[in-house]
């Protein structure tokens, strides 16, 4: 089932302005862009209307539990800051919800709470034709520095948004189908399992993709604990080594996709603060590992592996 994306005002209603840029402009940019790289598992609905004002959501003859993401950005006065998402008031937020602010709480950082309830007349309408739906606030218009990151890192944007329902451009992993999933709520277990012939560590927070991956990996058990509020892990598949690597960077995302890289998924996501995971190098076969035990890697580098920054933070 695709996901649906709406871009918030027009048809003459420019929405916030803010640093030479209209709201309108800026979203439908990014609901243009998102269609671009999603190709068939995105239907970005007709820009030229405003969505909120003709009541279209009610017009729409989607199958029950279609997904729409409505694309807006904020506005406020000096200092006002940050990205989060709006849903309909006492809806529990979903792991869609969850992965999606943690996306934007990671990219425009300043809000107090990553996910709000709010009365939304497009949020109802959704709600009574049976649809799941979330509005995306992507930092504020206002805000030199929402504002750079948003048409700096646009695609960043528009995979992350993506990868938040499982969409992911580009084939799957070479040995198994690419599982869709959805960040779960709260802290939750990270698994991690290990492929000797291509020294490959690969972490999931799935149980199910865990559970069915090929007979070549060694099931490790729990790595680390993760979370739902932080910034989102990308997973990425190199087809030539067979191996994965996991990174909050986007520039380092980006980098490895130029290199022949596959984006693969969103799998989990960081904490904001707790035990630093530790990823280390191997220089001989190219790979990573990734620990929140510092004996482990201790032995590692005693092995002559070569310890890097750490990416991210385990829960608890």
């Amino acid at each position: 089932m695709p996901l649906y994306v709406i871009a918030g005002h027009g048809a003459g209603d420019s929405g916030a302005c803010g640093c030479g840029y209209q709201e309108a402009e800026r979203v439908r940019a990014l609901a243009a862009r998102t269609g671009e790289l999603g190709g068939g598992d995105v239907v970005v609905l007709d820009m030229s209307r405003n969505w909120f004002a003709d009541r279209g959501i009610l017009g729409l003859d989607l199958p029950p539990g279609s997904q729409i993401v409505e694309l807006h950005m904020d506005s406020g006065p000096r200092g006002a800051k940050g990205g989060h998402v709006i849903v309909k008031p006492g809806k529990q937020p979903d792991g869609y919800d969850l992965a999606l602010a943690a996306l934007l709480s990671g990219m425009f950082p300043g809000r107090a709470e990553s996910i709000r309830g709010q009365s939304l007349a497009n949020a109802t309408r959704a709600a009574q034709k049976g649809y799941g739906y979330r509005l995306l606030e992507c930092g504020f218009i206002t805000d030199e520095l929402d504002v750079g990151t948003f048409n700096s890192h646009i695609d960043q944007l528009a995979l992350g948004i993506m990868a938040a329902f499982g969409i992911v451009p580009g084939a799957p992993t070479k040995g198994y189908d690419l599982i869709r999933i959805e960040i779960p709520c709260g802290t939750y277990p990270v698994y991690r399992a290990y492929r000797a012939d291509t020294d490959d560590h690969f972490l999931t927070a799935s149980k199910a993709e865990y559970d069915n991956l090929p007979a070549e990996y060694s099931r490790e058990g729990v790595a680390f604990m993760g979370a739902d509020s932080g910034a989102i892990v990308y997973r990425l598949y190199n087809p030539n080594a067979e191996q994965h690597m996991f990174t909050t960077d986007y520039d380092e995302a980006e980098s490895l996709v130029k290199d022949g890289w596959r984006t693969e998924t969103v799998t989990f996501a960081s904490a904001r603060e707790g035990t630093p995971v530790l990823r280390l190098y191997n220089p001989n076969s190219g790979s990573h590992h990734w620990t929140t035990d510092p004996a482990e890697r201790d032995m590692l580098v005693d092995a002559r592996w070569r310890e890097e920054d750490a990416d991210w933070y385990a829960a608890g």
